[in-house]
């Protein structure tokens, strides 16, 4: 009972261990999106700073290449953070992801989570404040940051966007949890075969003892059992010195 009560606190223990832990990564992440946020808007800040006269064409593929630019450049050192530059009506004006693994540059925004990124952009600018996002599905974290971005184009944000993985971590868990599980049920097949074997012998021990009569005790065959045995060699040697103190 107290191997199986051990056994199920240290698995409440692994349980907790990798909840904190991947607590602790997104909290982690979530500093990096803020900070990678912000560096796109200063970025931004610096590259508008030479624009004169009214608002740019939107539609004009120099402002998307300056803008993209940008982006890249603020996320260099951001590793596993993509990101861009939002507004309201146009969508998307820039996209970059400096640090991705893949072969060749990545370009494209994510057609999945289109929607998410133009639902917090949508919130940051509405809201002219910094907005972040966190979703879960198959074992990972969706993380997503807008923070609004001042200047002659009008709601205007940028965005950055990373996954926390929790797929390994867990993998882990589970084996450790099979293991876990495993020892306890050879633990505690092995304490119910020697409590079966003993209480066999036990018995056996007692109808001995109960045929005893005036000559003295029957000698106790070994049962195989280590300490068992020392104690049937005790009673036998107990009764062997009392059948001579009788003569």
């Amino acid at each position: 009972m107290l191997s199986l009560i051990a056994c199920i606190a240290v698995g409440v223990l692994l349980v907790q261990l990798y909840q904190q832990s991947t607590a602790a990564r997104v909290g982690r992440a979530e500093v990096v999106l803020a900070r990678a946020c912000d560096l796109i808007r200063d970025r931004f800040d610096f590259y508008a700073g030479h624009w004169r006269g009214s608002a740019p064409d939107l539609s004009d593929a120099k402002l998307h290449s300056d803008l993209a630019a940008a982006v890249n450049f603020a996320l260099a050192r951001e590793n596993g953070v993509e990101g861009g530059i939002w507004q309201t009506n146009a969508g998307p004006l820039a996209y970059a992801y400096p640090t991705y693994a893949g072969t060749g540059p990545k370009t494209d925004l994510p057609v999945a989570e289109r929607d998410a990124i133009q639902a917090v952009n949508q919130e940051a600018a509405s809201n002219e404040r910094s907005v972040g996002r966190r979703s879960v599905s198959r074992g990972q974290s969706l993380l997503l940051d807008a923070c609004p971005l001042s200047g002659p184009i009008p709601h205007l944000t940028a965005w950055t966007m990373t996954r926390v993985e929790a797929a390994p971590d867990f993998a882990r868990l589970r084996l450790g949890l099979g293991v876990l599980l495993g020892f306890m049920v050879l633990i505690t097949a092995w304490l119910g075969r020697a409590l079966i074997i003993w209480a066999r012998h036990i018995r056996g021990i007692e109808a001995a003892l109960a045929t005893a009569g005036a000559e003295g005790m029957p000698a106790l065959s070994p049962t195989g059992e280590r300490e068992l045995d020392r104690v049937i060699e005790a009673l036998n040697d107990a009764s062997h010195r009392l059948m001579e103190a009788r003569r």
